[in-house]
């Protein structure tokens, strides 16, 4: 990698006279460190997210940068062996938007980088339930999807009566609540968050209705 190398090439016959050779154009090639691509980012507590990328081969590893609005310049904030292909920036704060984009590096008698990838943008907050919902004749089961470092999950319901929604579960560390006794062909709304406590606040996810 980061060698210079020139290649040609002719035609013979099947006898192979070699006499009055025709080359192509000389070509000149540099084998370099590849851009890296598919990076993603996504929420994995209230501060912390999870950069994910496209795994290359004959690389010493990856720098992982994050754009400063202040300098309006892109700094190093961590590097990662060739072992991962995915990186947790931690100490964010909670509701801010950040970007990041990686780039991969090979360390040599001098060190080669690659391309930087895309830009990834990410709001940093607790990661939403993903929810799904089974019927009887008379009731709802809600079961959602676990999320990591959470401390307990609220279930909400929207009251029709009251035009607004209320809180049905206050908190339940469990991924599935069960609602009985509802009203055949009438139709519910709800919705799940999850939350995380610190020793100063409490951080909730998004929801989906």
């Amino acid at each position: 990698t980061g060698g210079t190398y020139q290649y040609r090439v002719c035609a013979v016959d099947e006898d192979a006279v070699l006499n009055n050779k025709t080359y192509t154009d000389t070509i000149k090639v540099t084998p370099s460190v590849g851009k890296t691509t598919g990076l993603k980012a996504a929420n994995y507590n209230y501060n912390t997210v999870k950069l994910s990328w496209t795994k290359q081969s004959g690389v010493t590893g990856y720098q992982i940068y994050q754009y400063n609005s202040k300098t309006k310049k892109y700094v190093k904030v961590k590097t990662v062996s060739s072992k991962y292909n995915y990186a947790y920036i931690k100490s964010l704060k909670n509701g801010s938007t950040y970007k990041f984009k990686v780039r991969a590096y090979l360390k040599g008698s001098k060190t080669l980088y690659g391309s930087y990838s895309s830009v990834v943008s990410v709001k940093v907050a607790v990661p939403t339930p993903t929810v799904k919902t089974s019927v009887t004749y008379n009731s709802a089961k809600l079961s959602w999807s676990k999320v990591k470092d959470a401390d307990g999950y609220r279930i909400y319901k929207y009251d029709s009566a009251k035009k607004k929604w209320v809180t049905a579960v206050k908190s339940t560390t469990k991924t599935s609540y069960t609602f009985k006794s509802l009203k055949t062909g009438t139709t519910y709304s709800y919705r799940v968050k999850a939350y995380q406590k610190t020793s100063k606040n409490t951080y909730w996810s998004s929801y989906k209705t």
